[in-house]
C-alpha cells in the first residue's frame, strides 16, 4: 500500500510538473513573440525618425546655403528637391520657379518642375517644362524618358514612341528605353515589334522582372502560351511579389481551363496590389461559371469602382444579386445598366433579356 501510494504521488507530481513546465515554455514563447514585435515596432520607429531627422537636416543645410547664396541656382534647386522627398510639392514648386527665375538656362530645375506639375495632374504643364529642359539639354535621359512616361500616360502613344526611339538612339546600351518601348508596343498591339524591344532590354538586364511580364504579355495576346508562361513564371522566379506577374499567370491557366489555379493567382495578385479592372473581371466570370454568386458581385464591384459604366461588370453585378434572391435590389442594378447601356446596339440581346427579367421579378 506505501509503494502504491509513493506510485500515485510521484505521478501526481511527474504531472503537475509537466503542466507548469507546458505553461512555462507557452508563457515563454507569448513573451517571446511579444517581444519581437515590440522589437520590429520600435525598429521601424526608429528608421522612420532617423530618416525624418535626416530630411529635415537637409532642409536646413539647403536653406542655410540659400540664405548665403540667394542669387544662385543651384541651392534654391536643391532646396526644392528635399522638400519634394518629404512630399512638399507647393515648397518645392516655389525652390524650382526661384531657380529658374535666377538662371532660365538650367534645365535641371526645368526637369524637376515638370515632374512636380505631373504629381499634381498637371500635364500640359509638365510637357512644357520637359520641352523647354530638352530644348536646352537636347541628349537628357531623364528629361527624355520622363517625358516619353507622360506622352503614354496621355495616350498620346505616336508621341511616346518617338521619344523612346530618340532615347535609344542617343543611348542604345540602356535597357529602360527597350522595356517602355517594348511596353508600349503591347498596349499598340504591335506585338512582334514588342517582343523585340523586350528581348533587347533583357540582352542588355535578363534580371528585369518587368521586361519578362511584358514578353509574357506580348506572347499570351500573340496566344503563345507555353512561351507566355514561361516569361511569367521568370518574372515570379525574379520577384515573388510581383503582382502584375500573377495576373499573368491567372491568365494562362484561365486559357487552359484551370478554374481554381486561376483564382489562386489572382487572389495573389489583388493582395500584392497587381490587380486591374481586367483582373476583378476574369475573377468574376470564374465566379460567375462556379456559381459563387456572393464573389462574383464582389469582383463586379470591384470593376465598377474603376469604371462605373462597363456594362458587362453593369449586367454581372445586378444578376448576381438576382441569383443570391436580393430581388428588389436586382431589380434597382438591373434599372441601372438599362440606363447606362440600353442605347449600345453590342448589348440589344442583354437588354431584352433584362427587361423581361424585371417585368418577371414584378409580377412575383
Amino acid at each position: 500500500m506505501k509503494k502504491a501510494s509513493l506510485r500515485k504521488d510521484a505521478f501526481l507530481l511527474s504531472k503537475m510538473l509537466k503542466t507548469t513546465s507546458d505553461m512555462t515554455y507557452r508563457s515563454l514563447i507569448s513573451s517571446i513573440f511579444c517581444l519581437t514585435f515590440i522589437f520590429v515596432i520600435l525598429f521601424y520607429a526608429t528608421l522612420s525618425y532617423q530618416r525624418n531627422g535626416l530630411w529635415k537636416d537637409a532642409i536646413l543645410l539647403w536653406q542655410n546655403t540659400v540664405r548665403k547664396s540667394p542669387f544662385k541656382a543651384r541651392p534654391h534647386n536643391n532646396l526644392g528637391k528635399v522638400y519634394k522627398e518629404m512630399d512638399l510639392l507647393n515648397d518645392a514648386m516655389t525652390e524650382y520657379k526661384t531657380a529658374l527665375s535666377i538662371d532660365p538656362t538650367y534645365y535641371i530645375a526645368h526637369n524637376n518642375l515638370g515632374v512636380i506639375y505631373k504629381e499634381k495632374g498637371l500635364f500640359e504643364q509638365a510637357i512644357t517644362a520637359y520641352k523647354i529642359a530638352l530644348s536646352i539639354k537636347p541628349d537628357s535621359y531623364d528629361v527624355h524618358n520622363n517625358l516619353g512616361v507622360i506622352y503614354k500616360e496621355k495616350g498620346m502613344l505616336d508621341e511616346a514612341e518617338r521619344i523612346y526611339r530618340q532615347l535609344i538612339k542617343l543611348y542604345p546600351s540602356n535597357y529602360v528605353a527597350f522595356l517602355n518601348l517594348g511596353e508600349l508596343y503591347v498596349g499598340k498591339g504591335l506585338l512582334g515589334e514588342a517582343v523585340k524591344n523586350l528581348k533587347m532590354a533583357l540582352n542588355l538586364n535578363p534580371k528585369n522582372s518587368v521586361a519578362h511580364y511584358n514578353l509574357g504579355q506580348a506572347y499570351f495576346r500573340m496566344e503563345r502560351l507555353e512561351e507566355a508562361e514561361k516569361a511569367f513564371t521568370t518574372a515570379l522566379k525574379l520577384d515573388p511579389r510581383y503582382g502584375f506577374a500573377h495576373t499573368g499567370m491567372g491568365q494562362i491557366y484561365m486559357q487552359k481551363g484551370f478554374a481554381d489555379e486561376a483564382i489562386s493567382e489572382f487572389r495573389k495578385a489583388v493582395e500584392l496590389g497587381g490587380a486591374d479592372s481586367a483582373t476583378h473581371y476574369n475573377l468574376a466570370v470564374i465566379y460567375t461559371k462556379k456559381e459563387f454568386w456572393d464573389e462574383a458581385v464582389r469582383e463586379y464591384r470591384a470593376v465598377l469602382q474603376k469604371d462605373p459604366e462597363d456594362c458587362e461588370a453593369l449586367y454581372g453585378e445586378a444578376n448576381g444579386l438576382d441569383k443570391t434572391g436580393k430581388k428588389d435590389e436586382a431589380i434597382k442594378h438591373y434599372q441601372g445598366f438599362l440606363e447606362t447601356c440600353g442605347k449600345n446596339t453590342q448589348y440589344s440581346a442583354i437588354v431584352n433579356v433584362v427587361t423581361a427579367r424585371i417585368e418577371e421579378i414584378k409580377k412575383h
